[in-house]
């Protein structure tokens, strides 16, 4: 088993691994992928019961699932954009955004600085602390304030730090006063697993627009993903919020039918659902709590952050290379996402998906069952 280094590989190389292993894709235990799967049985549900459209062309628009967008997210329908995942959106957003120079707030997901290379933009990454478990405080809204960009991207909640920023509205209101015009493409794709907490209104679009209000020199535009809450990679759904005139933008410069007609119904009906993904997803903060436990006691570990998502992210012992605990894990049917490729990350880190117990239990044994794991 050999670990992809390349910058654009991502976690959840499922089928990938059991090719390599000559299993099945169901035979492999994927903590590496940040979907929470603890809600397959209602999306399989969902899956089942939407019947595929093939036999006519997908509405470019998405014009009913826009609609239901709008409304969850109280924007009008003329704000939103449906895309082909976020990661479409991501490349998309950055090619007709067109920026002088960007600067990308890390650790952060790799498509930023692969889209900024890509598309030949200049970009500088910012580096939050690792000793502050990559939170955001207020020294480094300080310096990010004085840094020459026209465009700030920043993950929040974030990927993979499992923080939440705060103090992103005091951030815009100080970018929107400057002289210079400046963007901000916020990427809130956990935004979902915040429900029920304060830093779920903060991070709102209606909310953090509001902090602009009365300004002329900032531009918010957000990114969405149905994946990671409503458990549904394969489905490829996300969204795009901002400025009427930045969405007719964007629109003009997507290609056509980049949703299908399946994943728009599909959307639909996660958003018709809600509820009953919330109820489910009520389990998350014990099942955490557990599996953190379960960690720190296999002694691989020399930090755990603290995580406020569906995933941790654990700094390994010294002497063990991530290379190494990857393919011995690998071999055995089981993936965690290597950091090392992750823009702003140290060496010698692992992401961790919370799954369920019983599954969370059978990683913590392969740990346990590892013998001289050190380089």
């Amino acid at each position: 088993m050999v670990l992809d280094k390349d910058p654009a590989a991502h976690g959840g190389m499922v089928l990938q691994t059991a090719r390599r292993l000559g299993v099945r894709p169901e035979d492999i235990l994927d903590f590496s992928n940040n979907a929470e799967s603890a809600v397959a049985g209602l999306t399989a549900a969902l899956v089942a019961a939407t019947p595929y459209p093939f036999a006519y062309y997908p509405d470019s628009a998405c014009t009913q699932l826009c609609a239901a967008i709008a409304t969850h997210e109280n924007v009008r329908p003329a704000q939103v954009l449906a895309g082909n995942g976020s990661s479409e959106l991501i490349h998309l957003a950055l090619a007709t955004l067109a920026p002088r120079r960007v600067l990308i707030v890390a650790p952060i997901f790799s498509e930023y600085v692969v889209a900024c290379q890509r598309l030949k933009i200049e970009h500088e990454l910012y580096c939050l602390d690792a000793a502050g478990h990559f939170r955001l405080t207020p020294r480094d809204a300080e310096i990010i304030i004085e840094k020459d960009f026209d465009l700030l991207i920043l993950c929040s909640p974030n990927n993979p730090g499992s923080v939440a920023y705060r103090g992103l509205d005091r951030l815009f209101h100080s970018l929107s006063g400057l002289s210079s015009p400046r963007t901000v493409l916020l990427d809130s794709a956990y935004r979902e697993f915040l429900y029920g907490t304060p830093d779920y209104v903060a991070h709102g679009y209606a909310e953090l627009a509001a902090s602009c209000l009365g300004y002329s020199g900032l531009r918010l535009v957000m990114l969405m993903s149905f994946t990671k809450y409503f458990y549904c990679p394969g489905v490829r759904l996300g969204y795009c919020l901002s400025d009427a005139a930045t969405i007719e933008a964007l629109r003009l410069r997507q290609p056509p039918w980049m949703v299908s007609r399946f994943a728009e119904l599909l959307g639909l009906g996660f958003l018709r659902e809600l509820e009953a993904y919330r109820a489910l997803h009520r389990t998350l903060p014990a099942r955490r709590s557990a599996f953190v436990a379960s960690l720190a006691a296999t002694g691989v570990f020399a930090t755990l952050h603290p995580p406020e998502l569906n995933f941790i992210l654990a700094q390994l012992r010294p002497d063990l290379p991530a290379s190494t605990l990857f393919e011995r894990l690998a071999g055995q049917g089981v993936l965690l996402r290597v950091c090392d490729n992750i823009p702003g990350m140290p060496p010698g880190y692992v992401r961790l998906q919370v799954k369920s117990e019983e599954e969370n239990a059978r990683l913590v044994g392969a740990l346990r069952g590892l013998e001289r794991l050190g380089g």
